[in-house]
């Protein structure tokens, strides 16, 4: 009497199998997924971004003007070219986005360019928008104006303007 025992499948059956799965399935959303992710993370660690944002969210005069807890958006409006090859390259940081606290809102905009690993340059601001009043009959503006501002030393560190 012969039973019907399943037959162990060979190693190379499974690798046939496998190996097209992870070609055409796993491996191009692995790389696209990794691609993009590793690029963000390489742009935002730009020193006159990373180093801005820090100064930004724990400045006492950004905190006042938007309420306390100023946090920086890095996913408004943004445009970093960062080269990946150092030699002879070229990195810009253009960045325009939101400040967020807890009563109000501001605008951070940067602006810094290393050439050819010289040093970066530019400058940076945050701005609040102000609220409109009504006083004697027209709308005025109320607050408002640069609460930050400053360029960039070399290296990338955020230098205050007084």
């Amino acid at each position: 009497m012969e039973t019907d025992t399943p037959k162990p499948v060979s190693p190379l059956k499974k690798l046939a199998i496998a190996a097209p799965v992870f070609l055409f399935g796993v491996a191009p959303f692995a790389c696209c997924f990794a691609s993009c992710a590793g690029n963000y993370a390489y742009m935002i660690t730009a020193p006159p971004l990373a180093k801005t944002v820090a100064l930004v969210e724990s400045n006492p005069a950004v905190s006042a003007a938007v309420g306390g807890g100023a946090d920086v958006s890095l996913v408004v409006t943004r445009i970093l070219e960062r080269d990946f090859i150092q030699r002879g390259g070229r990195d810009r940081v253009l960045l325009m986005t939101t400040v967020d606290g807890s009563s109000g809102e501001a605008t951070l905009n940067l602006d810094a360019v290393n050439v050819d690993g010289q040093g970066w340059a530019g400058t940076f601001s945050v701005t609040t928008q102000g609220r409109q009043v009504l006083r004697d009959g027209s709308y005025q503006m109320d607050g408002g104006g640069t609460v930050l501002e400053g360029t960039f030393a070399p290296d990338g560190t955020p230098l205050v303007g007084d």
